[in-house]
């Protein structure tokens, strides 16, 4: 199951949940079990899992460290200056007239 299948709002509280699990003072199996289970269903880390990369392609686990890449700076709207509106003024309303009902 993909994050997009699980709400957000699933994931804070099952983020919520295993902090909180994990906070307790007293490990004991079943609460190991409780967050171990949390992690999983819900895709969120916790301190008994982890994320391993895994090729696509080959559906092996990748080893190594990492592989750092160069990625070019890409012109950022916000740094763009605005764009410049060329709008007539509003046009002006007639004034209302009032008619009495009979």
């Amino acid at each position: 199951m993909s994050n997009v299948d699980r709400p957000t709002i699933h994931r804070l509280a099952a983020k919520n949940l295993i902090s909180f699990l994990e906070c307790d003072s007293e490990e004991s199996e079943e609460v190991k079990k409780k967050i171990l289970e949390t992690s999983l269903q819900s895709g969120v880390v916790s301190s008994l899992t982890a994320y391993v990369a895994v090729n696509k392609d080959t559906k092996t686990r990748v080893e190594g460290p990492p592989v750092q890449r160069f990625m070019p700076p890409v012109a950022m709207a916000c740094f763009m200056p605005p764009p410049v509106c060329c709008c007539a003024a509003p046009a002006r309303m007639a004034p209302l007239q009032i008619l009495e009902m009979a």
